[in-house]
């Protein structure tokens, strides 16, 4: 049974260490907000995925409900996990959430060298509605301000309906899938 264990710990541990994960405070001696945790592959990234958390959710739990960020840098893709408001104390009615993001994707893709036309942007919950709107707000801007997804995804999003509708008719498609 040791042999097995040696063998999986050989077999699997170049994957595991071979990534680097760190924690990017944006905002000098505030470490409750505006910050993000990186998942780098160990070679040249396939592309920037950001994921979302859902309402009051850090990084570190995110990584605790979902397999997808270790999944993804694992395939070689760069993943940022932000959480840019301390939403358990912050109700944002100014927008200042969209903002950051706005901002914290164009900084990403500079700083991590992420390959054009490779990004998606996706959340759980709160997350996943974020992500939607950014999407939206991406391809209905012709400004330099927004970078483009080339995919959009979430897990239990609480969309209304001016927000399903919408994306609709200016020509993004969602697909929605049972299980």
């Amino acid at each position: 049974m040791r042999s097995f264990f040696l063998i999986l710990f050989l077999a699997c541990g170049p994957l595991i260490f071979a990534q680097q994960k760190t924690t990017v405070y944006r905002t000098a001696g505030d470490s409750t907000q505006n910050y993000y945790t990186a998942l780098v592959p160990s070679g040249t990234s396939k592309g920037l995925l950001v994921i979302l958390g859902g309402f009051c959710t850090p990084p570190d739990e995110v990584m605790r409900e979902t397999k997808l960020p270790v999944t993804a840098v694992t395939a070689g893709y760069t993943v940022i996990l932000p959480y840019l408001l301390d939403e358990c104390m912050i109700v944002d009615t100014a927008d200042v959430y969209e903002t950051l993001l706005e901002s914290l994707i164009r900084e990403l893709i500079k700083k991590y060298s992420a390959p054009m036309g490779r990004f998606i942007i996706g959340g759980q919950s709160l997350g996943g509605h974020r992500a939607v709107l950014y999407a939206e707000q991406a391809y209905r801007s012709n400004g330099p301000g927004f970078v483009r997804p080339n995919g959009v995804f979430g897990v239990d999003p609480p969309l209304g309906g001016s927000v399903a509708r919408g994306p609709v008719a200016r020509g993004l498609s969602f697909g929605h899938r049972e299980g």
